[in-house]
């Protein structure tokens, strides 16, 4: 079994859309019933983007698995025999069979002709909207502007749409003159049902004269389909093309309800993915429920969230069945959140525990950038398991030394056994990470090292050594207090929700591997 990538161009006047339909003959189905022909199997094909009717593709993607010996490469040119002239595959090739053409991030983008001119073109009738109106481009491209970035469309939603979350990303939007051509391009991270073509007749409005550019952003706070311009026709849409990348590392967003920051870079490799809401003026539970399906629809299993400075399960509403044996949770949308625990900041004064003579079994080297490697493998054998210990890359050891914060090395029995990452502050040295590899803990080596960073702490002059940690991690907090800290105060309480569906089916997985092992 193979699963197989389709990028599919065709001319969408003959259709009644993409998605299959009982009464009428779509993409889909013209697809369905020319591979079961062709590789004489049962194919049922997924669709990246399901086009309404009469709109047009030169880039929509699909996939479907097959048992098939044929070359991925050589099944477009195949196919193409056996589909009607306004159908073509542009390219076949081969995706890991986890490939879904919806579940990855992607980014669409398409493609609102408008023949602005006193007479049609016949020959432009099937991929371009007739207007004779004058169109101002340049205050269209004023309003676009409006659009950009992460906001709930609502407002451009057509209202028959069975659909709970309305938000969406714009990355760009341009509005341009050909001559007698004026073509709107929007790449976005995906879209409502008609909600390029209704931002095409909104923008439209703005171009004949009869609203301001600041009107769409009016509508857009509005929420309000009733606000927007009509619905503009089918026959100008193109779906131009859709390209699959990685997951950025890191999004903050910014809009009218909410600043967030969301960190995806540890979903590929430990599955996690945290997010800190910096602000929210309303809809904080929709939009932490939201993002929780958006990570774990990319993979994550385990989803971090906090508020800075304030308790979410005191803004959220802790549920009135949680008792005194609990800890504390709330719940938003289908997933509950439960109490990780609180990151508390520590600190010893040296004045009042100076620092202790030691064995001098350790020795503190600076890293440079010629051992990051060997700081990086440590850092992943300390930290992999950590909550939220995010892996670090040579970038990020670059960042952080021109930020002032020094990684060190640790050695005894002539290897490397820890790693350390110091910021020299001005009363004060902060302990970034501190880590002993598995193998040589339990041997005393990071109460030795703490002693080490007090005194060099002391003979540069600083008055307290400082660090933060999770509450929850007992050892850690034991070792620290033992060294002559203190708890300070809590910097950040982090709820935790698991996704306990992909964890089950993942264990379901394992278990029918260890039989067929048997």
């Amino acid at each position: 079994m193979k699963r197989i990538a389709l990028i599919i161009a065709y001319d969408g006047s003959a259709y009644a859309g993409f998605q299959i339909q009982k009464n009428a003959v779509t993409i889909e189905q013209v697809l369905n019933e020319s591979l079961s022909a062709f590789l004489k199997e049962e194919i049922h094909i997924i669709g990246a983007s399901r086009t309404d009717a009469g709109v047009h593709a030169l880039g929509n993607v699909a996939v479907f698995d097959t048992d098939t010996r044929i070359p991925p490469e050589k099944i477009a040119f195949a196919l193409n025999t056996c589909l009607p002239e306004d159908i073509r595959i542009q390219r076949s090739y081969e995706v890991p069979l986890t490939f879904h053409p919806r579940h990855q991030n992607s980014r669409k983008t398409y493609e609102y002709r408008i023949l602005n001119t006193k007479i049609p073109n016949p020959l432009l009738r099937k991929d371009t909207f007739f207007y004779y109106r004058p169109l101002d481009t340049l205050k269209m491209q004023a309003a676009a502007q409006y659009l950009l970035g992460e906001h709930d469309f609502q407002a451009f939603c057509s209202a028959h749409a069975q659909v709970n979350d309305t938000v969406r990303t714009l990355y760009e939007i341009q509005v341009e003159r050909d001559g007698d051509l004026v073509c709107i391009r929007i790449c976005g991270n995906g879209f409502l049902y008609n909600m390029v073509r209704i931002i095409a007749g909104s923008l439209l409005r703005v171009g004949t004269g009869d609203k301001q550019p600041e009107w769409i952003r009016e509508v857009l706070l509005s929420k309000d389909r009733a606000q927007a311009g009509d619905c503009a026709p089918a026959a100008g849409l193109t779906l131009l093309e859709i390209t699959y990348e990685p997951l950025p590392d890191a999004l903050f967003v910014q809009n009218e309800e909410i600043v967030y920051y969301l960190w995806q870079k540890e979903i590929r490799e430990k599955q996690k993915a945290y997010l800190t809401v910096i602000s929210c003026n309303e809809g904080l539970k929709e939009n932490i429920s939201r993002l929780t399906l958006k990570t774990f629809r990319y993979g994550a299993k385990w989803f971090y969230v906090r508020y800075e400075g304030e308790d979410l399960a005191a803004l959220c509403g802790v549920s009135r069945h949680n008792t005194y044996r609990e800890k504390p949770f709330f719940t938003a949308g289908d997933y509950r959140y439960v109490l990780y625990g609180d990151v508390i900041q520590m600190d010893r004064d040296l004045r009042a525990n100076p620092p202790l003579e030691t064995a001098q079994r350790v020795l503190l080297v600076p890293c440079g950038p010629e051992e990051d490697e060997t700081f990086l493998q440590l850092y992943t054998q300390c930290f992999f398991s950590a909550a939220c210990a995010v892996t670090l890359t040579k970038e990020d050891l670059t960042r952080y030394r021109e930020q002032q914060k020094t990684p060190y090395l640790l050695f005894a029995e002539d290897k490397a056994v820890g790693l350390l990452l110091l910021e020299t502050q001005e009363e004060a040295i902060e302990i970034g990470a501190i880590g002993i590899a598995g193998r040589c803990r339990r041997k005393g080596y990071g109460k030795e090292t703490m002693e080490l960073v007090a005194a060099a702490a002391l003979s540069a002059g600083k008055k307290r050594v400082t660090l933060q940690v999770f509450e929850n991690n007992k050892k850690a907090v034991q070792l620290y207090l033992h060294t002559g800290f203190y708890r300070i105060s809590s910097r950040e309480r982090w709820y935790v929700c698991a996704d306990v569906k992909k964890r089950a089916e993942d264990a379901k997985v394992s278990d029918k591997m260890n039989e067929n092992k048997c």
